[in-house]
């Protein structure tokens, strides 16, 4: 059974009413997904912003209250943005028992996708291991740090910068794209228009 057509039927069948028979069935019917895998992704979202708020509550406060809120929200995307790259999306929906994506970060030797492959390879080498070790260490040394550290969020960046070139696959597994122009943003002073390329970010 094919979504309530025969195999043969649905063979015969072009993408485009394969499609369109999909989007009628959905319709009916809803996802289907059973709730055991969306309770272990929402338990994942859950544990994944408890540990930040709790992490947040053990660090202490500096500086004004407008700048303790602005050093929250940067280590808010910097602690996302490692969540990602560790794999916080990942699991059952994804096909994965549990979240793995750092592994591929940390192993040398697999693929990756390179704009420069004729510099750095099509496998991960020593130096992505270095890049994706300072990335993880930059990040936490952010986090952790009571005030708002831009020289290790300038490192966070540069790492960035440096897999979006030579590492492509784990710059968009980690949402760069997505955080990338806010960090950037982020690294500029406030009278320098860190705000303003936040929000345009």
């Amino acid at each position: 059974d094919y979504f309530n057509l025969p195999k043969e039927k649905f063979q015969l069948m072009s993408v485009g009413h394969r499609l369109n028979h999909f989007a009628q069935w959905i319709a009916r019917n809803g996802m289907t997904r059973p709730a055991i895998l969306m309770r272990f992704h929402f338990g994942m979202m859950f544990t994944n912003y408890a540990c930040y708020t709790l992490l947040m509550l053990l660090i202490p406060a500096s500086g004004s209250k407008e700048d303790y809120g602005v050093l929250l929200f940067v280590k808010l995307l910097v602690w996302q943005h490692l969540a990602e790259a560790c794999g916080c999306r990942q699991g059952p929906l994804m096909g994965q028992a549990f979240p793995n994506k750092f592994r591929y970060r940390f192993s040398r030797g697999t693929l990756k996708h390179s704009i420069f492959p004729s510099l750095g390879g099509r496998a991960r080498n020593a130096v992505d291991y270095a890049v994706h070790c300072i990335f993880f260490l930059c990040g936490l040394g952010f986090l952790f740090s009571p005030w708002y550290n831009t020289t290790l969020l300038r490192l966070l960046v540069i790492c960035d910068v440096y897999l979006f070139c030579f590492d492509m696959t784990q710059f968009y597994a980690s949402s760069g794209h997505a955080y990338g122009s806010m960090l950037i943003s982020a690294c500029f002073p406030m009278n320098g228009g860190r705000m303003a390329g936040m929000q345009f970010g």
